[in-house]
């Protein structure tokens, strides 16, 4: 069964059983009219219906309205009667559309004020459902009541005492039916105490009996003509107070129903009909009010006494958990003040221990107190920040004097009375601004902007002359130890001499300048033999006659070309051990093709990434990109053969990870068939497999006549190369 048929099945249940239970009532409330042409004073079927529409839903709505239709058109299900002629329909179908509507409305107004309709919850509640039901009573008993008149069924006469009647009876029917209908059917049901049962079982016998007694149901004993009624209501008060709020509207609907049957009673008695009508509504209105007022009231009680005992309950475990936190507390307490005296006694052992290690490091270290130095830079407006400050320090010569003025140096080790050649550290004590100024504050300068900027390190080389006058290369540390950022009074200033080492690095830079020219001297000079060869064998080439000599000659012209060039690069080059490598592969091939001639015939297509490889590497590669190259220009595009695409020849070299790819293709005629690279009797070809064994590399060679030749080559970085 389908989602949605079971939904149709729900829906149309909700609207007969709604409506067959709405029908049940009105048929109950006209058969218990007091007199002959007047319905009764509490019409029933208005509370059944706003009960259902709060329990069931809207879909109640339309049970309701069809049910309302029925019954004011006459309709009698024992006797088989569906529709009286005589009836209007269009004001039966209007009655039955205000009192659908009166339902509807009154679940709107209260699902916006009353949370899940509790109303008996909080008193407020109540008098919301009083006031709301009845303004919507109200209206709903207006539009019944116009459409009757403006249909001719009563005079204008009349309109005042029917809305009035109307209005009245709808609303005692909702205070009276729809309480009952959310007590019983809205919440849970637990098991009663026999205790409990016996009294609520006694109660109602009560109540029935003076009912009856009051009502004249029980005679002559009771007939007073007193107004007995009212003795219901401490009985009511009572089932509020004790059996809650379901027994308390079980008893006002017992009540109400024998009080209507027996409105015949002395005390009921008026003026009139209307009179009589009026003190029975108002009766029955003061009993259900005041149960409703009764139950929430308890109901406020009850959850005041829920609140108080989890409070009660919280504050006996806040006070169990304040005394257990205290206990602990105190525990803490003790193990701190005895942490405390352990780490007293273990600070006073690192201070002996600092101390010995302060005055006896083999660095010279200088404490000092810059605490009213930071005082002073604070008093500067906070828009003298950066190179806006060294602009204002180096005009303000007196500024920078107060603040080397306010330091106060408080710590001086052994190894800085050494350094700076002077008896004692009484010395330095008095004497400390002489050392620190000599180069006329410049560095002191740069202190100040840095603990300006927050920044607590600083560090600087200078030219330093101590007490005997000799001049020595300092290196001075300012650092803030951590915890004394805000305040600075505790400033490292640390002192060392690097004289030496900068002597022994005068000394290293001289001789690699010596080194760097003579090596870029011997570059040059194997350059210069190089190409002193490559004449010679230009020269001798000029006697050959023989094409394939001749060859030779021009092969191996460039396989010097190729040597000579990049000692060239290394030459020029900063960095004498490496060169740019894409560079060089560029000048390279430009020579071959003009030594070739196939700058305008075949077309250069590179892919070249930026790389510095060292000269170890730089020279194979160098004369395995000749060999292929030159081989592609000479053999691959022969002049006689035809070539559906453009000569091309395509070049690329790039770094993946720890390996060189080299690419060399080209779209030519491509080798012979069976050709073996491994077993081939070209002397260049020998030479690339040479070379690529010597590098620790591989070589992936393809050919074919429609595609050309391709070779990949794979050369490692990690390969240690002598």
């Amino acid at each position: 069964m389908s989602l949605r048929f079971k939904g149709i099945i729900r829906i149309s249940g909700i609207i007969f059983i709604s409506g067959f239970i709405y029908y049940f009532f009105t048929q109950i409330g006209r058969d218990d009219s007091i007199y002959s042409g007047y319905t009764s004073p509490v019409w029933p079927a208005a509370g059944v219906a706003l009960g259902l529409t709060l329990l069931l839903g809207n879909c109640a709505v339309f049970g309701i309205f069809l049910a309302s239709f029925l019954s004011n058109s006459g309709t009698d299900l024992l006797s088989g009667v569906w529709f009286d002629i005589g009836k209007n329909l269009y004001l039966n179908f209007l009655i039955g559309f205000f009192s659908a509507l009166q339902s509807y409305t009154g679940k709107v107004v209260l699902s916006r004020k009353i949370p899940e309709y509790r109303i008996s919850d909080r008193t407020h509640f109540v008098f919301l459902f009083i006031f709301l039901e009845a303004i919507v009573c109200m209206f709903a008993s207006m539009g019944s009541v116009a459409s009757m008149y403006f249909l001719g069924e009563i005079e204008f006469s009349s309109i005042r005492q029917s809305w009035l009647i109307w209005w009245i009876r709808d609303a005692l029917g909702i205070y009276i039916g729809t309480p009952f209908i959310l007590f019983w059917f809205q919440g849970g049901y637990k098991t009663p105490q026999w205790k409990d049962f016996l009294e609520s079982t006694l109660l109602l016998l009560l109540i029935v009996f003076f009912s009856l007694a009051s009502f004249g149901f029980i005679t002559p004993i009771f007939s007073f003509g007193y107004p007995l009624g009212y003795i219901l209501v401490p009985l009511i008060l009572w089932s509020a107070f004790r059996l809650g709020e379901r027994a308390s509207s079980l008893a006002v609907v017992l009540s109400s129903i024998i009080a209507i049957l027996g409105m015949v009673s002395p005390q009921f008695y008026g003026e009139s009909m209307n009179v009589s009508n009026i003190l029975l509504q108002f009766f029955i209105a003061v009993l259900s009010i005041t149960s409703l007022l009764v139950a929430s009231m308890v109901n406020e009680r009850k959850e005041a006494e829920n609140q108080l005992r989890i409070s009660h309950q919280s504050l006996e475990e806040k006070v169990e958990e304040r005394t257990h936190e205290l206990l602990r507390s105190n525990e803490i307490l003790r193990e701190e003040i005895q942490e405390k005296n352990e780490a007293r006694a273990a600070l006073e052992k690192s201070q002996i221990r600092y101390m010995g290690l302060f005055e006896h490091l083999p660095v010279a270290i200088i404490e000092a107190d810059y605490s009213e130095l930071k005082r002073i830079l604070d008093a500067l407006p906070s828009d003298i920040q950066g190179d806006i400050f060294s602009d204002y320090a180096e005009a303000h010569p007196d500024f920078v004097r107060l603040c080397f003025d306010s330091i106060q140096v408080v710590g001086v080790n052994q190894e800085t009375v050494n350094l700076l050649r002077v008896e004692s550290a009484d010395v330095v004590y008095k004497d400390w601004k002489f050392f620190f100024s000599q180069d006329n504050f410049k560095v002191f300068r740069r202190v100040l902007r840095k603990i300006r900027e927050k920044s607590y390190f600083y560090e600087v080389e200078v030219d330093f002359k101590v007490q005997d006058n000799t001049r020595l290369n300092i290196k001075i540390r300012w650092s803030v130890p951590p915890g004394f950022e805000s305040s600075l009074s505790s400033v490292i200033v640390t002192l060392l001499d690097f004289t030496e080492i900068k002597s022994a690095e005068r000394k290293l830079q001289l001789s690699l300048d010596e080194k760097e020219v003579m090596l870029k001297e011997i570059h040059h000079r194997v350059k210069n033999n190089l190409q002193v060869i490559s004449s010679l064998l230009s020269m001798q080439s000029d006697y050959v006659q023989d094409k394939q000599s001749l060859s030779v000659f021009i092969e191996s012209q460039n396989r010097l070309r190729t040597m000579s060039m990049i000692h060239e690069e290394l030459y020029q080059s900063e960095n004498l051990g490496k060169i740019q490598y894409s560079v060089y592969i560029e000048k390279l091939l430009n020579q071959l093709f003009q030594v070739y001639g196939k700058s305008d015939s075949v077309s250069l297509v590179t892919a070249l990434e930026s790389l510095d490889i060292t000269v170890n590497r730089a020279i194979p590669i160098g004369l395995i990109i000749n060999e292929l190259v030159s081989n592609s220009l000479k053999y691959a595009f022969p002049e006689g053969e035809s070539i559906s695409k453009k000569p091309e020849l395509r070049i690329s070299l790039s770094k993946s990870d720890e390996n060189l790819e080299l690419w060399i293709e080209d779209n030519g005629i491509g080798m012979p068939f069976g050709f073996d690279l491994e077993d081939s009797n070209s002397l260049g070809l020998k030479l690339v497999n040479i070379l690529v064994r010597q590098l620790g590399g591989k070589i992936d060679f393809s050919s074919d006549s429609k595609r050309g030749t391709r070779f990949k080559i794979h050369i490692p970085l990690s390969v240690n190369l002598i």
